[in-house]
């Protein structure tokens, strides 16, 4: 029991590695979002938008191809663009859903926010079974210095992946 206890620990922490290190690799000066392709999440885009809506979250569409997706958290309130397809649209939805559920405490550090939001979204196409981490690093790559928050809110940024998935109930109190 406890060797697999140690193999789960020492995998956990291989692929926050494997995480940090693809960022890493790429240079900011490539940093970028492109939106991954392949078979369309109209179904797992539903399911996240209806657990948010479940919270009182509001999802007001916009048509920009500049603003991808914006949280407003006060407002409980999520932008997204509508020139995305439905995959880039899930992506986008689940990074944002990160911003609502991110600690206060990382405001205003742009950075690590935006290192907590991608890494939920990482987190969220996992359990869609969808591997986003290299957009994702494409991505990370100009905020780089956001992931020193990695050590400290792994074990947060897995239990905010449950809660969006359902995997844990919750009821959050805004």
């Amino acid at each position: 029991m406890r060797a697999m206890l140690l193999f789960a620990v020492a995998l956990s922490a291989a692929c926050a590695q494997s995480m940090t290190s693809r960022v890493l690799d790429v240079p900011w000066m490539k940093a970028d979002y492109t939106p991954s392709s392949g078979d369309s999440r109209t179904a797992e885009l539903e399911d996240l938008k209806q657990r948010l809506f479940s919270w009182g979250v509001k999802i007001e569409f916009i048509d920009s191809t500049q603003l991808m997706g914006q949280t407003i958290r006060a407002e409980k309130l999520i932008y997204l663009s509508s020139t995305l397809d439905v995959n880039a649209q899930l992506e986008v939805l689940a990074h944002e859903a990160g911003h609502l559920l991110q600690p206060i405490s990382l405001t205003p550090d742009k950075a690590g926010e935006e290192v907590w939001a991608e890494m939920v979204s990482v987190g969220v196409l996992k359990f869609y079974g969808h591997d986003g981490r290299q957009t994702s690093a494409n991505y990370l790559a100009a905020y780089k210095s956001g992931l020193s928050i990695l050590p400290f809110y792994k074990k947060d940024i897995e239990l905010t992946v449950k809660i969006l998935t359902g995997q844990v109930p919750a009821r959050l109190d805004w």
